[in-house]
């Protein structure tokens, strides 16, 4: 809701102008609700939805950031698993 929809929200607008287009940010269980009561057309969600009444689509992903401060053992170095075990 504040990086990843906006510019695309801001393309469907300018694309189909006659459309109203609004935005609730909230968790995922407050979207799965919205759909399911009418409050809402489409969702967008982070977590794994297992409602039989939707259809879901995956349709894009994130990566994980990782931050240190600077005087911190791993700030500098690539983090992978072994790193993250450790």
């Amino acid at each position: 809701a504040t990086y990843w929809l906006p510019t695309r929200m801001a393309r469907f607008a300018a694309q189909y102008p006659g459309v109203d287009l609004s935005l609730f940010a909230g968790n995922s269980s407050q979207a799965v609700q919205a759909l399911l009561i009418g409050e809402a057309d489409l969702a967008f969600v982070e977590s794994a939805v297992e409602e039989e009444l939707l259809e879901v689509r995956r349709i894009g992903g994130d990566r994980p950031g990782f931050y240190a401060a600077p005087d911190h053992p791993l700030a500098g170095m690539p983090i992978g698993p072994a790193e993250l075990r450790g």
